[in-house]
């Protein structure tokens, strides 16, 4: 079974050669590489004109439409059996990927497998996996059997066209809704093999100010869409990652349209135990109105 490696880009042609080498030194060799450039304006389309590598693809689309389309444009350009995304500022972590290509060849019921991902910064796994199942699906997304950071790999014939929501462009909030309606019916596995190296040192993952403040109201609008589909299964299954949700909410909001509407939607929150692990981002809410810190962000990546 093929593996292909779709890595969307844009104008990050000084950092993605580095996510290229870690893929074409991965020891599968049954594999392609998928560049979808999102129609940057950098030298990234000179570069890759004179780079040497046989199964690497390159697509560029001719205006940006942003990181979701990129990765289904990925997927429906895609010639292999597996499927997995990697941004362009990760990097393969190096271990053989031959055992989940086996794990796919001998449990055909499986649509995706899971695997744990390293810290650039601090080398730290920064998957949590409380419980392993031979198969799963969406109550173990949301009871917190595997929270954390995941790289998953996906049988292609399985994922519906437009997998990764077009309409909105916030990649964390997006990619779960995906999730959360894919798994309802496909079933996933982990396997506990190390897979990628997430790069959380560089600012520039988080994004500038100005670009969150921008995507506010399409973070509140997919994190509502997720609570008005899941809300009855995940505040009864899991009240922490309920208040987490509308804690995230409660800040898009912050941001967007004033602390005033952002106090008023915290009185969603359940009482629950969890409620005195999250009080530090609530006293923000009260005491700190709308400063930006870098630290407070991180909690809503």
């Amino acid at each position: 079974m093929k593996i292909s490696f779709i890595v969307p880009t844009y104008n990050r042609a000084h950092i993605v050669f580095d996510t290229i080498e870690s893929i074409i030194k991965q020891p599968y060799k049954s594999k392609e590489i998928i560049i979808i450039d999102d129609a940057s304006t950098d030298n990234l389309e000179s570069l890759i004109a004179n780079y040497d590598c046989d199964y690497l693809k390159y697509f560029k689309c001719n205006k940006n439409r942003g990181q979701n389309h990129a990765r289904n444009l990925g997927i429906e350009k895609s010639t292999a059996e597996i499927v997995t995304i990697m941004d362009s500022d990760d990097q393969d972590y190096g271990n053989d990927l031959t055992p989940i290509v086996k794990y796919f060849q001998n449990n055909q019921h499986i649509s995706s497998v899971f695997t744990p991902v390293l810290s650039q910064k601090n080398e730290k796994i920064l998957s949590n996996i409380k419980k392993c199942y031979l198969s799963m699906g969406f109550p173990q997304l949301i009871d917190g059997t595997c929270s954390g950071e995941y790289q998953p790999f996906f049988r292609k014939k399985k994922l519906p066209k437009s997998f990764y929501l077009e309409n909105l462009n916030i990649k964390r909030s997006c990619t779960l809704l995906s999730y959360f309606d894919f798994f309802q019916k496909e079933k996933f596995t982990i396997i506990p093999i190390i897979t990628k190296l997430y790069n959380d040192v560089h600012e520039e993952r988080l994004g500038n100010f100005k670009k969150i403040n921008k995507d506010a109201k399409e973070i509140i609008e997919c994190y509502s869409k997720m609570l008005s589909k899941f809300e009855k299964e995940i505040s009864i299954t899991n009240k922490e990652y309920f208040n987490i949700i509308i804690i995230k909410i409660s800040y898009y909001i912050l941001l967007s349209e004033g602390r005033k509407k952002s106090l008023k939607y915290l009185i969603n929150l359940k009482f629950h135990i969890s409620l005195f692990k999250l009080l530090p981002p609530i006293i923000f809410f009260i005491t700190l109105g709308n400063q930006k810190t870098l630290q407070f962000r991180r909690l809503f990546r």
